[in-house]
């Protein structure tokens, strides 16, 4: 067996940061500063491989969809064992909602889905809030008896930062009981 030395992160900065802190970003990171009560301070490159995605949806999160991690630098100590690591940010642009359309739904369900979506004209634009209404409109159509329906949604870049959201919808037939079997009724 030879072992490897074992590097500690001495600390973790950004650049081009200027729309969220640093303390936001090092919250949605594996990778920790070294601390006299942490024995986990390691660097370790794939687990930063991770870490540089996880700063990228924090950022697309927040409506910064275009947000990119452009690479990192590292900076060791004489010895080699610690390290600071810089990473690089390019933020891009906020990007707030200018539409919400909703295609191929049936007239019976379009009122009640509008009313399910949870992203509305200037809202800042945030992937989840989408997917939340994605997830409430499935469990609509389900309690309906369309549980072969599908949505999809359509992100539309525009001028100006502004970003048209369509959800589309194949709502397909609904679903029927065909049998019904009772087993181990004696």
């Amino acid at each position: 067996i030879e072992e490897e030395l074992r590097v500690v992160v001495e600390g973790i900065r950004f650049s081009g940061n200027e729309a969220m802190e640093e303390p936001d970003l090092k919250k949605v990171m594996e990778t920790k500063e070294d601390r006299w009560w942490r024995t986990d301070a390691f660097f370790d490159r794939g687990v930063l491989e991770d870490d540089l995605d996880s700063i990228e949806t924090r950022y697309r999160e927040e409506g910064y969809i275009d947000a990119v991690v452009t690479g990192y630098d590292t900076s060791f100590d004489d010895e080699g064992e610690r390290v600071t690591l810089t990473i690089n940010v390019d933020e891009g642009e906020l990007y707030t909602i200018s539409g919400v359309d909703w295609a191929g739904a049936s007239d019976f369900a379009i009122e009640d889905l509008r009313e399910l979506t949870k992203i509305e004209e200037g809202d800042v634009y945030q992937p989840s809030l989408a997917d939340e209404t994605i997830r409430a409109a499935y469990d609509w159509y389900g309690e309906r008896g369309y549980i072969h329906a599908r949505i999809a949604t359509v992100e539309d870049v525009e001028d100006d930062n502004r970003l048209r959201l369509e959800f589309v919808v194949d709502e397909a037939s609904p679903a029927h009981i065909g049998q019904i079997h009772i087993v181990g009724n004696e």
